[in-house]
């Protein structure tokens, strides 16, 4: 996975957008610091599978890559950042109005991106949130964003305890609580009637020992591996487009 990433910054750098947004485009958050880890290897990944569509690096970060502290504390500065990215998901949405549109988000990034999601408006839905290793507080209220959200993915990993529990618990989550954060064991606070309605459909995917084989032995940054991407993520964001 290293490798994948050291590879694509090397050859790419991390540009802001890549591909055509015609065909649908999928939003890249990564988590804090500020390293660019999800999106290189994001795009490393889509690339391999064929999949043609644009990636969109939203870089919600302050400071100097490695700011891991003010990326989780500042709460008001993240959704102002998360504002931003609702009102540039609503720009793409009116410029393509038949392209899907997704949100791959990581760790501290699924802050944002729900914050986000919470803000689209009526008008604007995407297809697909996948909120992975998130380090909202399983208690953090889902629905307002997934009304925003035909279907929304949380990745978890019980395995995930040295950030998602050690961590968030002396630190705090990014919305601000401290204690376990939902990607360690879920989400506790999802409405009854997802899945129905105006709810979009809510789905935990926990991780399991197979997924090793794919790179993903279940710590923070597993879910962020080319093969797991490739084989677990993509196939996701096909059938919602």
């Amino acid at each position: 996975m290293l490798r994948d990433y050291v590879v694509e910054i090397a050859r790419n750098g991390t540009p802001v957008e890549s591909g055509d947004p015609s065909r649908g485009t999928v939003f890249l958050l990564d988590g804090v610091g500020g390293y660019r880890l999800t999106p290189s290897l994001a795009r490393v990944a889509f690339r391999q599978a064929g999949f043609d569509i644009a990636t969109y690096f939203y870089n919600w970060h302050r400071g100097i890559p490695g700011e891991m502290l003010l990326d989780l504390t500042c709460l008001r500065a993240n959704r102002r950042a998360a504002l931003r990215l609702a009102r540039i998901i609503r720009r793409r949405s009116r410029a393509y109005p038949n392209a899907p549109l997704h949100v791959l988000s990581y760790s501290g990034g699924t802050g944002i991106a729900t914050f986000a999601a919470e803000k689209l408006g009526r008008r604007t839905r995407l297809n697909t949130l996948v909120l992975a290793a998130s380090a909202l507080s399983p208690e953090y209220p889902m629905a307002e964003a997934l009304r925003h959200v035909r279907t929304c993915y949380a990745l978890t990993s019980r395995r995930d305890v040295g950030l998602l529990g050690l961590g968030t618990t002396l630190f705090g989550t990014v919305d601000r609580q401290f204690g376990r954060a939902a990607g360690l064991r879920g989400f506790h606070n999802v409405p009854s009637e997802a899945g129905s309605g105006e709810y979009g459909r809510f789905v935990e995917l926990p991780w399991t020992e197979d997924l090793c084989a794919l790179g993903h032995a279940g710590h923070h940054v597993g879910a962020a591996s080319v093969p797991y991407i490739r084989e677990q993520i993509v196939p996701l964001l096909c059938d919602a487009s």
